[in-house]
């Protein structure tokens, strides 16, 4: 089975797919509910997921709610069927004056652990729904801000960074919705059990109620370095990550300079560091852990010392006394949860809360600031122009290029990238250059409308996930005639069908990995020539293709582009040469 048909086999499953309660849907919501606006702070954040999700945290809490007080209601029957059963069965009773109690109590365990199962798993599964919505929720709107036309201020962030934000600490930050699910249900059971000991004695009852702030009080004063450390653990996460990232991305370049030994000590020392950080923060969470399981057994045990100590006073009864051994038992784990949810879970939320805000609250670049149209066409002709860009010392490039012209740029590297940088809008402009779009002013223009008008490819395009044709296709769509469209765009880059196994439906790996270095300035080529904008700038598009089809391709690029503006930035002598030939004809 080719991987076309695979294809073809996984989405016909997937929209076979019967999808039930609460599983997630074939296709991501339409409706999003989070609102996230710049300027908030991590703790405002997390309130607006919490928020935005009440449809799922108030009956998810309801149900934990019902959940708890059953667990906290199950050692009180099996006390009561100790005094009212069992107890009189000690005593020479018979079993027929108790069968009637003995069936009832019997009836209300079973019902108090069905609803006690049935509400924590369908709460939780609420909760869990929750918390999964709106990690995705916020990561397209860290993903809309990464993808946004202005940009974003300062230098350029690594990939591995910029996906850490996107999906760990999305993630993390989505966690905070369960301070709003399970310790709700944790508090009331906690107070329902406080009446029942207050009921059976008013030491048991006291010592609970006073005891209790104390431990919460505690573990938020211990949860101030463990948040500390979760924010410097995820820091050093993205920050290897990225590394790991851009290394893979840029293998074959390492490779080419062997320079595989430095990329691999960078690696290791980024990798120790964020072990560090890591183990830093593990310490942190296992003593904060144990030391909520020590408190919160402490506790339970000094409980059930004062409930026996009551007991052999006569105070309370022995069924009384099994009630309060089994409240212990249950009062431990909300206790323990409680303090473990609103220490730990509630700082790894607001770590990962802290870069997403951070983030999200970076501006847009200070060269993509425009607000006007692009003009539908130049007063006098010149379609880009650029003047006063120094090229060597004392010497400046002039630049006009008006409609249908084909020209061809030779620039040192460092000025290529000055080019590429000011065209993609992400450098300022100086005062003494004038870059001007059909007259207008480049930085009036808005980004936008301008890479609608002006395609701007830089030397190393990137290459999406899927066929090489799905890369080329204008628009993302896959009519018969956009098809042919990418085909021919495809020849024009010398792309031939015939040099994959699967054709043009072969699939291009992560990052375009399974394509060699020239294979993906081709395809990126086609997908440039495919859009068929009207000011097409090229970047070095060839500099990993061989001789024989550079030159093949100069020719082609320029008959496909002979009605529409061109400008290609290269020291390849096939453009410039094929450009001689066509100046000496006209």
């Amino acid at each position: 089975m080719d991987w076309a048909e695979k294809s073809a086999k996984r989405s016909v499953t997937a929209k076979d797919k019967k999808y039930g309660l609460l599983d997630p849907p074939e296709h991501p919501p339409e409706d999003y509910r989070l609102a996230v606006e710049r300027g908030l702070s991590p703790t405002r954040l997390s309130w607006r997921i919490i928020r935005a999700s009440l449809r799922y945290v108030i009956p998810g809490s309801l149900l934990l709610m019902l959940s708890n007080v059953a667990a906290m209601l199950i050692p009180l029957a099996v006390g009561t069927v100790v005094d009212d059963v069992i107890a009189p069965l000690t005593d020479g009773g018979t079993w027929g004056s108790v069968a009637s109690m003995a069936a009832w109590w019997l009836a209300a365990l079973a019902g108090l652990y069905l609803v006690r199962t049935l509400g924590f798993r369908f709460g939780g599964r609420l909760g869990w729904y929750a918390v999964q919505r709106n990690a995705f929720e916020l990561s397209q709107q860290v993903l809309a801000r990464i993808f946004h036309p202005r940009g974003i201020e300062g230098a350029a962030r690594p990939s591995g960074q910029l996906l850490s934000i996107a999906t760990l600490d999305t993630r993390a930050a989505g966690s905070s919705i369960w301070v709003t699910i399970y310790p709700p249900g944790f508090v009331v059971g906690i107070l329902v059990s406080m009446v029942m000991l207050f009921l059976i004695h008013p030491w048991l009852g006291l010592f609970v109620l006073l005891l209790l702030p104390v431990l919460m009080t505690g573990s938020q004063l211990l949860a101030r370095p463990l948040r500390r450390r979760s924010t410097a653990e995820q820091g050093a996460l993205a920050a290897n990550t990225a590394a790991a990232t851009d290394y893979l991305r840029g293998y074959r370049t390492i490779a080419g300079l062997h320079a595989q030994q430095e990329v691999s000590e960078r690696y290791i020392a980024s990798s120790q560091e964020a072990l560090t950080h890591a183990v830093a923060s593990t310490d942190a969470r296992s003593a904060f852990r144990g030391l909520s399981v020590s408190t919160s057994q402490i506790f339970g045990a000094a409980m059930v010392a004062l409930a026996a100590w009551l007991a052999l006073e006569g105070s309370i009864t022995v069924g009384e006394l099994v009630t309060v051994a089994g409240l212990v038992v249950a009062l431990v784990i909300p206790i323990e949860e409680l303090i473990d949810t609103l220490g730990q879970v509630w700082s790894r939320a607001q770590a990962g809360a802290e870069r997403v805000t951070r983030f999200l609250n970076t501006g847009h670049h200070p060269a993509a600031q425009g607000r006007e149209p692009v003009p539908e066409e130049a007063p006098d002709g010149v379609e880009l122009s650029i003047q006063g860009l120094e090229v060597e010392p004392g010497e400046q490039l002039n630049l006009q290029l008006r409609q249908g012209d084909f020209q061809v740029l030779d620039l040192d590297q460092a000025q290529v990238a000055v080019l590429e940088d000011i065209l993609g809008l992400r450098r300022e402009i100086l005062d003494d250059v004038e870059v001007t779009v059909r007259r207008s002013p480049l930085a009036e223009l808005d980004p936008e409308a301008l890479r609608a008008t002006v395609l701007a490819v830089p030397h190393q395009p990137a290459i999406f996930n899927g066929s090489i044709l799905d890369n080329v296709l204008p628009g993302h769509t896959d009519t018969d005639a956009e098809r042919r469209k990418a085909a021919k765009a495809l020849r024009t880059a010398g792309v031939a069908d015939r040099e994959f196994p699967q054709g043009l439906d072969q699939d291009t790996g992560d990052n375009g990995s399974a394509l060699s270095g020239g294979q993906q300035q081709r395809v990126a080529l086609a997908r440039a020539l495919a859009a068929e904008p009207e000011v097409l700038v090229l970047i070095n598009p060839t500099s990993s293709v061989d001789v024989v089809t550079e030159n093949l391709i100069a020719q082609r690029v320029a008959y496909q582009r002979r009605n529409l503006t061109t400008l290609v930035v290269t020291d390849a002598r096939a453009f410039a040469t094929h450009r001689a030939r066509e100046a000496a004809d006209a």
